[in-house]
């Protein structure tokens, strides 16, 4: 019977629409103008505690919440707790209160009261209560410049609020439920059953209440107090009730509204009640376990609870149904209005028929599946046309589903090209349906492509999505649309086209691009302009384009004149979007439906939330070593303090889930963040200029600016002065530094040359203290032959000859320096005695200049004796077939004297120079020492080969700086 009932019911719900199809209407007839919204804020939103005690909003907008954990300030996204280590002398606070000159005062459970100080961002005790055993129970604002504060035991103090001194004290033994200023220095006070005056501390008058008062409420002239359910209206300045009126519920306490009073009962029912006949307005809120309510008068209302934290109460025109909570419904994935209700698809292939009387659920399989998601579904009389992950189903009234076109599953997506025609996309295929007498013709279009999202041109055209980028088909193939590369091969998300016939193109995660005629059109980041990492849906209204993101519904206004221009706007929970997820958009008369993750939502087209602007406040400036309050002044920070942090607050409570920032530093250009907190590491020393902007609802920066002015100094490194003396010390020690290094290094390469020299020397004068001894007994054996054979005279010459040389070896080889002429008397006779030995074997010649020119030139001792005597031993001495022959040229250019030693032997292998030279080495080294050029070649002149041995020699010593040492015989 009830299957029966339901499937009437169902079909005469599809009659209904049919024949209203033509005239749209909204969702239960009429659209209700408003509604509540709550918003919960407990332990997981950061508030210190669930058990709050009360609120205040003070003049910058900020929302102090007292707690039995401390303070916590809000601004509508971030909460700041303040505790011990902030001031507070204790964590259990009963109540906050703003004075008139903007100052916040706690009140410490069984504490004295502590104020505010904003430019240390601390709470501070009165000294003149400090030292006294006050225990806060209530505070009473009395006057511009007065407030009042009660302990536990009745005693009252009245502060200044401008000098927070003492000026008056009053002390009544007991609890004081209220008290106001009548006049200079009149009070009336409410005790627990009477009413009081006072002026000057002398009792006026005394009025006995009929019960024992548990409210109380002052507002003007009317004080409103009484117990359960008796409400009275008392004259503060006479004492007189003027009212009393027994209420349909016991009264638990009294708070002010801006136009009434609010009454919250025992059973946790808010009612607002009309100040002057204590009627009923209507009821506010339920099950509040409230034990403040807060109107600061700007359409918002908080409720501050015992248990469920801290609740804020707003008006919002965003209605919805298929709620989760409600229907136990998964997520809607598509939708489609009809006249009288909805028709919604889920993920579990459930098709979901409501009505304001009724819900009805179908699914596409005998049970939920979660592979037969619903993607889109169709209505052409009498079949709804549900396009599903599990394939097509066509659903009649009274029926249940029925599977068409069988062949393939797996579709993605449908879009609509008229009433009766579709586009239809799936894992790996293109088609086109179309609805022809009561019968759906499925044909395929294109294959091969997986299809993830379809704008449809015309039955033969369109704009296909896929994987790997964007295609477009028409006339049965399908091209790559390369847009200038932007989408390339990223997957595209979702696509439409709009009234003015641009192709609207969803990609990359939260990219939008709109183009027409491969032309582009807009380019936009979604991410930039409201909430959400990605694109989930888009639809078209007119040339409008609204946008489903994972965490919002965004809108977008595309402005041609006078120039392309964006305004966008969003939507979300905060707003009383039913889900955060939105997967599906459709309008239907003057209404906008929203399929979200938590269900449809659904408000006016025209329905927009005022952009406002939004205050940001720079609350702290903190350093690697400091941290910063008052901002009030600039700055000033070390050169050391370089890291810098600015915590930001913007105070909003319209519903933005999150804010965003931009800022720009002396006026360079705009930065965007969406974190309250900017990081400036590494600046230079200078002044430097702060101003920050919080981003409005729409996109645009608000006119409000926070601005921070901060220098940070020059280090004294940097000062000119210091810089000039510490070039001048830098100067000095480099010089100082420099010049000992080159000192030490002068030295020690002097000592390395010294020592070098001293060991060539050595080596120089043990060899030339080495006689070979086969040239000293050749020389003998000669001398010895020429007395056998009688030749005394030339023996004795060539004995003479022999003593002589060995007395210039003995005797120059200590002198480092020997004039040229001395050299060359030891090499004649060297030679002399070399003839003897080889028996006139060869000749030897020497071309000698003027004898004076060359009596101004001194060389190294016994620097050509080496190259002599190698010209001997490895020149004449292989000679065989031919009279050797040795020259020693001598010549003068300018400075340089030239001497040249020639020999006609066969000259010096390199094997043989490098076991035989080691006077030609040292000879060698010697040259260098003493800048010697020292050459050896190989010429031919006159048809014979010659061994040149080549010295140049600076002329730079004279005779008269080194004479012979011993004399020329």
């Amino acid at each position: 019977m009830k299957n029966i009932l339901l499937i009437c019911f169902f079909w005469m719900g599809l009659c209904r629409w049919h024949q209203a199809r033509t005239q749209p209407m909204s969702v239960a007839g009429s659209f209700a103008p408003a509604n509540i919204y709550a918003r919960y804020f407990s332990l997981t939103q950061g508030m210190p505690a669930q058990s709050v005690y009360g609120c205040v909003q003070d003049k910058r907008g900020f929302l102090w919440i007292a707690t039995e954990n401390g303070i916590a300030r809000f601004d509508g996204f971030q909460f700041r707790r303040y505790g011990i280590q902030d001031g507070l002398p204790d964590l259990d606070v009963l109540n906050v209160c703003i004075d008139s000159t903007g100052t916040l005062w706690a009140l410490p459970f069984q504490k004295p009261p502590v104020y505010y100080d904003a430019s240390t961002d601390r709470f501070y005790m009165l000294p003149a209560l400090a030292a006294r055993d006050f225990r806060s129970y209530r505070a009473f604002i009395l006057s511009q410049t007065e407030l009042a504060l009660s302990d536990i035991h009745g005693q009252i103090y009245v502060i200044d609020t401008r000098s927070r001194e003492i000026i008056d004290s009053l002390n009544f033994q007991t609890l004081i439920n209220q008290i106001v200023k009548l006049g200079v220095h009149r009070y009336g006070v409410l005790l627990s059953s009477t009413y009081l005056a006072l002026r000057d501390h002398r009792l006026l008058f005394t009025c006995t209440l009929p019960i024992q008062v548990r409210y109380a409420l002052c507002l003007g002239n009317i004080m409103y107090c009484g117990m359960d359910s008796s409400l009275f209206k008392i004259d503060i300045q006479t004492g007189k009730i003027i009212f009393r009126k027994t209420m349909p519920f016991a009264i638990r306490q009294l708070d002010a509204a801006p136009d009434g009073v609010y009454a919250t009962t025992l059973q946790g029912e808010i009612y607002l009640i009309h100040p002057g006949t204590l009627q009923i307005q209507r009821k506010i809120w339920q099950n509040a376990s409230a034990n403040e309510v807060y109107d600061p008068g700007n359409g918002l209302l908080w409720i501050c609870t015992k248990e469920e934290g801290l609740i804020q109460l707003r008006y919002q025109y965003i209605q919805s149904v298929l709620q989760k909570s409600a229907y136990h419904v998964s997520n809607i994935n598509c939708l489609l209005p009809v006249a009288d209700g909805l028709v919604a698809g889920n993920n579990r292939g459930e098709c979901i028929f409501w009505s304001p009387q009724h819900v009805a659920i179908k699914s596409v399989t005998s049970r939920p599946n979660l592979d037969a998601w619903i993607r889109t579904i169709f209505y052409n009389e009498p079949y709804f046309l549900m396009v599903s992950q599990m394939g097509l189903y066509q659903l009649e009234a009274g029926k249940n589903p029925v599977q068409i076109f069988p062949q393939y599953y797996g579709f993605k997506v449908a879009e609509a090209i008229d009433d009766s025609t579709y586009w239809l996309g799936t894992h790996g295929y293109l088609f086109l349906c179309r609805f022809r007498h009561r019968h759906y013709d499925v044909r395929l279009a294109y294959a091969g492509k997986r299809v993830t999202a379809i704008a449809p041109v015309s039955a033969q055209e369109c704009y296909v999505g896929s994987n790997d980028g964007l295609y477009h088909f028409e006339q049965g193939n399908m091209y790559k649309v390369n847009l200038q590369g932007k989408i390339g091969q990223q997957k595209v998300q979702a696509l439409v086209r709009d009234a003015r016939g641009w192709v609207w193109v969803a990609y990359g995660g939260d990219s939008l691009l709109a183009f027409q005629h491969q032309e582009i059109k807009c380019l936009m980041k979604t991410g930039e302009h409201f909430p959400g990492s990605i694109i989930k849906c888009l639809y078209a209204d007119g040339k409008n384009l609204w946008v489903g993101t994972n965490n919002c519904l965004g809108k977008i206004q595309i402005h041609l004149l006078p120039q392309l221009h964006i305004e966008t706007t969003f939507f979300s929970v905060n707003d009383g979007l039913a889900g955060e997820q939105v997967n599906d958009i459709k309008r239907y008369g003057q209404n906008l439906y929203v399929a979200t993750s938590g269900g449809i939502s659904y408000f006016p087209v025209s329905f927009t939330i005022p952009a406002s602007d939004i205050p940001v406040y720079i609350m702290t400036l903190q350093t690697n070593r400091h941290e910063y309050a008052d901002l009030s002044k600039p700055v000033q920070l070390s050169y050391k303090e370089n890291f810098i942090r600015f915590n930001l607050s913007a105070v909003d409570y319209s519903g933005l889930p999150e804010i965003w920032f931009r800022y720009r530093l002396n006026n360079h250009r705009w930065i965007f963040t969406k974190t309250p907190v900017i990081y400036l590491n590494e600046l230079p020393p200078g002044s430097y200029k702060l101003d920050v902007q919080a981003i409005r609802r729409d996109g645009l920066p608000s006119t409000i600016t926070a601005t921070s002015t901060f220098e940070i100094k020059a280090p004294f490194f940097v000062k000119p002065l210091f810089w000039f003396s510490l070039i001048l010390f830098t100067l000095g020690i480099t010089t100082f530094l420099f010049l000992r290094m080159y000192r030490k290094k002068q030295k020690q390469r002097l000592d390395r040359l010294e020592q070098e020299k001293k060991i060539m020397e050595l080596e120089m004068q043990m060899f030339r203290a080495q006689i070979s001894p086969h040239f000293i007994f050749n020389t003998l054996n000669a001398i010895k032959q020429m007395i056998y054979e009688k030749e005394i005279h030339e023996a004795n010459a060539y004995l003479d000859k022999f003593s002589a040389l060995l007395r210039t070896t003995l005797y120059t080889r200590q002198d480092d320096m020997i004039p040229l002429h001395q050299e060359l008397t030891y090499l004649s006779q060297y030679l002399e005695l070399e003839k003897l030995r080889f028996g006139n074997q060869f000749e030897y010649h020497m071309n000698i200049p003027d004898q004076e020119e060359i009596l101004n030139v001194i060389i190294p001792a016994m620097i050509l004796q080496p190259v002599v005597e190698n010209a001997v031993k490895h020149g004449i001495r292989k000679l065989k077939n031919r009279r050797g022959c040795i020259q020693i040229h001598i010549s003068m250019h300018e400075q340089i004297c030239r001497i040249e030693v020639m020999d006609n032997g066969p000259g010096i292998s390199p094997q043989e120079s490098s076991m035989k030279g080691k006077g030609l080495e040292i000879t060698r080294k010697r040259a260098e020492w003493y800048h010697i050029r020292f050459d050896l070649q190989r010429i031919t002149c006159d048809d014979q080969a010659f061994t040149v041995a080549i010295f140049e020699i600076p002329i730079q010593y004279t005779v008269s700086l080194c004479r012979p040492s011993i004399a020329i015989s």
